[in-house]
């Protein structure tokens, strides 16, 4: 018999699958806020390479 699932061990997202829904909405929301990429990587305190 297996364990009960639970939140701790459940498997979770990887970065790929988790990055391509990230990314989209990380741009919207710059976008809405007028934000260049450099404006916002600097804001965060991170290259624009990150």
């Amino acid at each position: 018999m297996s364990p009960p699932r639970s939140p701790e061990n459940e498997p979770s997202a990887g970065p790929d699958e988790t990055l391509p829904a990230v990314a989209p909405q990380l741009r919207a929301l710059r976008r809405r806020a007028s934000l260049t990429l450099e404006a916002a990587a600097r804001s965060a305190g991170l290259s624009p390479a990150h």
